[in-house]
């Protein structure tokens, strides 16, 4: 074979190659594999947990597929990616590293070590920086995410000048006075460089001294003013350490209806399903009386809205309905079924909406907010039959009869019926809706437009 032609189906393949490479390459399979994998190479992994009704997976996802994200991750990584919706995979992961809310993004080394996770959406360049700083050993900072009241600007908060003085509010927790960056022990004088909050896990007590902390080799339990320090030191590292250390301090609390407990447990709840946030929901009144009705209401609608759309698993409509109510919202129940009907749409599932709509509607058949949502998920269903459409039609024209003054409900019940060959039915709604578009001051040629003659 000549030369040039070898060369030729040389930078074929490469470029073959490079077209088919179409962002990070994740591998599946064991997560022991990974690890393995891992330790043979040298390499840190990163972890992408995701599901397929989670709608910021999907923007990463194509966050993924960035030219230089991709080069990045699997030039420097092990690329993992998990179906959290697979059990069996799921369990594993959720279990050893606290995952709770997607999409949860982990970096561990080949020991399985975290040195990095966030439970939020990331931008390209954060991507980026997190990676970076994931392979500098002398980095301390894992995250600038949540939880809960997390400092959301992107900086790391720098520590408050006295436990007793700093000022923590449900979205904007700060740490005590500690020197992250300087470790000195009883018996050496040398400082040692602090890349993650796993060095906490050699000493059995810490104090804080000059700024500085100072860990002692003894025996006995942490005492509970030290359990609380290090729980914030530990929010500062973002491993997700700090829930574990959170919960042994509370364990210490015979009481945590003081005021230093309801602040702990305001800065350290992070999900709905936990006992912190049921004890915030039973004693809402002194919580309000604290920190103020709207921090509250803001700290439970983060909290709420991060179970209903971000969760694992996500909650069922009875545990939804109850979510509503802790939220104190004016309708629970109305407002649990429209999130829950929503959800059922974006999985496609229209035997189910069908099911939970028809069943909710029976008992309140003046909701026309759900009978427009149904209504408009049945007619525009790419499988829709003329049942379906009747089905539709029948919930518009009850909606409609409630908010006639409504162009949009309007626009679908003449959809519908267009759909249905209706021609006569459909002019006549089109026309209404004229009528009604050039009372509300709105442009009427939409609907000018749709009249069949």
């Amino acid at each position: 074979m000549p030369k040039n032609i070898i060369v030729f189906l040389i930078l074929l393949l490469c470029t073959s190659n490079s077209i088919g490479q179409k962002g990070i390459s994740f591998s599946t399979g064991s997560f022991e594999a990974i690890l393995s994998k891992a330790k043979t190479l040298n390499k840190n992994v990163f972890i992408d947990t995701y599901a397929d009704w989670c709608q910021p997976c999907k923007r990463m996802d194509e966050k993924f597929k960035n030219k230089e994200v991709a080069q990045f991750y699997n030039t420097h990584f092990i690329n993992y990616r998990v179906n959290m919706q697979v059990p069996e995979a799921a369990n594993q992961l959720r279990k050893r590293y606290d995952v709770v809310f997607l999409p949860t993004l982990i970096i561990v080394d080949p020991e399985g070590i975290i040195k990095y996770q966030v439970d939020r959406e990331l931008s390209i360049q954060e991507l980026i920086q997190v990676g970076k700083d994931a392979l500098d050993p002398t980095s301390y900072h894992k995250s600038d995410s949540t939880p809960i009241r997390r400092n959301q600007n992107k900086s790391t908060p720098k520590g408050a000048q006295n436990q007793s003085t700093v000022h923590l509010t449900p979205l904007h927790a700060e740490s005590t006075k500690i020197n992250k960056s300087l470790l000195k022990t009883q018996n050496k004088s040398q400082h040692v460089s602090v890349s993650d909050s796993s060095f906490l896990d050699n000493f059995e007590t810490l104090e804080e001294s000059s700024g500085k902390v100072i860990a002692i080799l003894g025996a006995g339990e942490l005492p509970p003013e030290i359990l609380m320090q290090e729980a914030y030191l530990r929010l500062e590292f973002m491993d997700g350490s700090h829930i574990k250390t959170a919960k042994k301090y509370l364990q210490t609390q015979t009481d945590w209806n003081t005021v230093t407990n309801r602040k702990f447990i305001l800065d350290f709840t992070y999900s709905t399903d936990s006992p912190e946030y049921d004890f915030i929901i039973k004693n809402k009144t002194k919580f309000i009386q604290q920190f103020g009705n709207d921090v509250i209401q803001k700290s439970l609608e983060i909290l709420t809205y991060r179970a209903l759309h971000n969760a694992v698993p996500r909650p069922n409509l009875k545990e939804s309905i109850k979510l509503y109510i802790n939220l104190g919202v004016q309708n629970p129940e109305q407002e649990a079924h429209y999130y829950y009907i929503n959800r059922l749409i974006s999985d496609n599932d229209i035997k189910a909406v069908l099911k939970v709509s028809n069943q909710y509607l029976s008992e309140n058949p003046n909701v026309h907010e759900i009978q427009y949502l149904v209504a408009r998920y049945l007619t525009f269903h790419p499988n829709r039959t003329d049942n379906t459409l009747k089905s539709a039609l029948k919930l518009m024209a009850s909606a409609s009869k409630q908010l006639p003054g409504s162009l949009s409900y309007l626009d679908l019940l003449g959809n519908i019926y267009t759909f249905l060959g209706t021609t006569s039915k459909a002019n006549a709604v089109y026309r209404k809706a004229i009528e009604e578009a050039k009372k509300q001051g709105k442009d009427p040629t939409t609907y000018q437009e749709k009249i069949q003659l």
